[in-house]
């Protein structure tokens, strides 16, 4: 099973443009496709989120985190994506299945940080080619 994601990085402070963040959420042990968000099982799976970022340069390296909402008892995650990067990174991480449903049905945030610059966006499946 393997659901892609995105997010549109907006600016918060600091910054002008945007940038993107987009990825996809892998189970190994799901075979049947999952209709909605929501009927992804909360236990027991692992899941893999390949994900990418590109953002226009803020000055300075910037620190990449995702920030997962808590949701029906789970408590909130904040993952480090990246500690220091410039324009752009990319990186594999494995996820419980609580976390990757909450990604999927849009509680989670990624955000881009760069001294006073900040960019911000939630992630949402990805519908179609774009």
């Amino acid at each position: 099973m393997v659901i892609p994601v995105q997010a549109r990085l907006a600016p918060v402070a600091g910054a002008s443009s945007a940038g993107r963040f987009s990825g996809t959420l892998v189970s190994n042990s799901l075979e049947q496709p999952v209709q909605t968000p929501e009927a992804i099982p909360s236990g027991g799976n692992r899941w893999r989120l390949r994900w990418k970022v590109s953002f226009p340069s803020l000055g300075s390296r910037a620190g990449l985190a995702l920030r997962v909402r808590a949701h029906n008892g789970a408590p909130a995650d904040v993952l480090v994506l990246s500690a220091r990067c410039s324009t752009s990174a990319r990186g594999t991480m494995m996820l419980s299945g609580s976390v990757a449903g909450r990604i999927a049905r849009g509680d989670a945030v990624v955000t881009v940080r760069a001294g006073s610059a900040r960019l911000r966006g939630t992630v949402r499946i990805r519908h179609g080619s774009g």
